[in-house]
């Protein structure tokens, strides 16, 4: 995902920061970044509000047609 990448690299957050951040697995937050996961609804939504990227960026899948 490339807006998760982006947001770690303008905070200078690492995929350790962001697990915490989210309370998930180190290599959650490393297949998101690199595409192989989609994080479900509640954890988009827990993303979208602790980093502020937006919804549509997070699951344009879901949202991304609003």
């Amino acid at each position: 995902m490339e807006a998760l990448t982006a947001y770690m690299t303008k905070t200078g957050q690492s995929y350790r920061d962001i697990a915490a951040l989210l309370k998930v697995d180190v290599s959650m937050v490393h297949r998101m970044a690199k595409g192989k996961r989609k994080p479900g609804i509640k954890l988009a939504r827990l993303m979208a509000i602790e980093t502020g990227i937006p919804l549509k960026h997070i699951r344009p899948d879901v949202w991304g047609k609003q």
